[in-house]
């Protein structure tokens, strides 16, 4: 998308997004199995946390007041100002930074023991925040990072995703583009109405769009998202390529079995020793 960079999302959602998207047992569930996994499933005890695309905190925060060592990235500002407002006391240590293209050396992540290994035990990545990387080699490139910061036992990388519907051939796409382009009302009251104005491209695996924010004598607000599809069979060959394997596939976050029927997936990954 045009003019769509690593912040837009963010700085277009601040406003809105506790209110489009409230605490419900979604997120409870997220909260409860990652502080499981930030635990250590396997006995290596709590490690530090890190969030990528952290947003508001709406997971971060209360795993941070469970008592972990929670760090998170955005690369919007606003999201950012949006957390620490919610967080007065600094429970959650954020820093402004495009995820998909972090260093070691530009933000604080390659956290270490008193014996200079790694003491990062979770990496996570909640709801399709992973898919705005943008395609395989940059999220290859993303996730040789998680592992480099990664704890050498017992580190893992959990994210939640769509599972994308079946990829149609490129003349299939052509002749019937019209079918990809979908405009649909996501709320309406009597002083607004969001629309949802998306195109799905099957040839170059994206799903573009933008939340139109109508009120009544307000200006118009535009919300742009932008994603790439990757199915979970992709995402496990590009983990394996940074030298990590799965270790759960799950619905959900609380523990649904994955099926072929699955629409969304929660896949956990560990370092493969």
């Amino acid at each position: 998308m045009e003019g769509f960079e690593a912040a837009t999302y963010g700085d277009r959602f601040a406003d809105v997004y506790d209110d489009w998207y409230p605490t419900g047992p979604h997120t409870i569930d997220a909260v409860d199995r990652l502080a499981v996994l930030a635990a250590g499933t396997d006995g290596s005890g709590a490690g530090v946390v890190i969030e990528l695309g952290v947003g508001t905190g709406s997971v971060a925060i209360p795993l941070a007041r469970r008592g972990f060592d929670v760090r998170g990235i955005d690369a919007s500002e606003a999201m950012i100002a949006r957390l620490r407002s919610l967080d007065p006391t600094n429970s959650v240590a954020s820093n402004v930074a495009d995820f998909a293209s972090f260093g070691v050396d530009r933000v604080p992540l390659r956290v270490t023991d008193s014996k200079g290994q790694c003491a990062v035990g979770l990496v996570f990545i909640t709801s399709n925040t992973l898919l705005v990387v943008p395609g395989s080699l940059a999220r290859v490139a993303l996730f040789r990072r998680i592992a480099e910061v990664l704890r050498p036992t017992g580190g893992r990388f959990a994210f939640e995703a769509f599972v994308p519907p079946s990829t149609a051939s490129a003349a299939d796409n052509a002749a019937d583009n019209a079918a990809d382009n979908v405009v649909t009302i996501r709320s309406l009251t009597a002083d607004r109405v969001v629309l949802t104005a998306a195109r799905h491209d099957r040839v170059a695996r994206t799903i573009t769009g933008q939340f139109i924010d109508l009120g009544h004598g307000e200006a118009v607000h535009l919300r742009p998202f932008h994603l790439h599809e990757a199915t979970p069979e992709e995402l496990d060959d590009e983990l394996g390529q940074a030298g990590m394997r799965l270790e759960q596939r799950t619905a959900d976050w609380s523990g649904s079995p994955f099926t072929s029927a699955s629409v969304n997936h929660v896949s956990v990954y560990i370092g493969d020793l």
